[in-house]
């Protein structure tokens, strides 16, 4: 991910998964770079960036009430991960 002149990322990695938050505020991408992004659905601003996984994050999902999001990364890591949307955190890790 690399900053534009308009402030808006452009992704270098290609993007395998997206969700949309059911308030459609937030979009959360799965990509190549072994990362997923919480980005503002009306700036186009990266919120977060989640980074633990070892490959490639092949699937991306939101809990019902939009305060948590799932990651699953693809082989040979094929780990799950809950992250906290406000701070960005891991909460979980299942393997």
């Amino acid at each position: 991910v690399y900053p534009a002149s308009n402030g808006i990322p452009r992704f270098i990695a290609s993007i395998r998964s997206i969700a949309i938050s059911g308030d459609r505020e937030s979009i959360l991408i799965g990509t190549e770079d072994a990362c997923a992004y919480i980005v503002q659905a009306a700036t186009g601003m990266i919120q977060h960036r989640l980074a633990g996984h070892e490959r490639y994050v092949k699937a991306v999902a939101w809990s019902p009430c939009n305060k948590r999001v799932v990651t699953i990364a693809g082989p040979p890591d094929k780990t799950v991960r809950i992250w906290d949307v406000q701070n960005g955190t891991c909460t979980k890790e299942l393997v």
